[in-house]
């Protein structure tokens, strides 16, 4: 059952400035992709900046349980997921994205 939170945070992804198409499997949604530098360390272990795609959708976007690992076709390019968390409660999930080469 959705409550308000859940459809309020829905209806904000799909209308956010920086919000694309996102398909998975044969199922759509749409929400925000944003490009954060976040520091790593390198194999010698010194930090440098790296670009990271973070993509938020309803935890609920997709009826299958989206998967680590799993391609996703985002804005028309297929990418890796790398990592995932859920914020706000559980209503939204972060996916960080992998470029495929």
């Amino acid at each position: 059952m959705s409550n308000i939170f859940t459809r309020h945070a829905t209806a904000l992804c799909r209308r956010a400035p920086n919000a694309v198409d996102v398909r998975y499997g044969v199922e759509t949604s749409r929400g925000p992709l944003s490009l954060k530098d976040v520091e790593i360390l390198n194999a010698s272990g010194q930090t440098e900046l790296r670009p990271e795609r973070i993509l938020t959708l309803p935890t609920d976007a997709f009826v299958a349980a989206v998967q680590r690992h799993s391609s996703i076709i985002v804005a028309g390019t297929t990418y890796k997921i790398r990592d995932s968390r859920r914020i706000e409660d559980g209503v939204l999930t972060q996916y960080f994205l992998a470029e495929v080469p």
